[in-house]
């Protein structure tokens, strides 16, 4: 049976925007923080990490290896919002 041709990778944009207390849009710093993280998956977690931090985030958890995979960091930027930044490495299977 053919394969369904496979289509560019799923994306789903993320929108934030500037502060707008007149239409009650309001920022993590005025409403003294956030119960959200913004779980972000990219292809180079180390790349985007020092790239948030030289425009102004601050590192909450650095980047590291978290298993199964994994590697993370977590920061905060400079309006407020907490990003978890991900990249996950397939497995390489062990030779025998």
């Amino acid at each position: 049976m053919p394969r369904a041709k496979q289509g560019p990778e799923p994306s789903a944009p993320i929108f934030l925007a500037d502060e707008h207390p007149e239409i009650d849009v309001l920022s993590p710093q005025t409403i003294g923080g956030s119960p959200v993280t913004i779980h972000l998956t990219v292809p180079d977690v180390d790349t985007l990490t020092e790239q948030a931090l030289r425009a102004g985030a601050v590192l909450i958890r650095p980047v590291a290896d978290q298993g199964g995979g994994l590697r993370n960091s977590k920061i905060r930027d400079p309006f407020g919002h907490v990003w978890m930044i991900s990249t996950f490495r397939t497995r390489r299977r062990r030779e025998d």
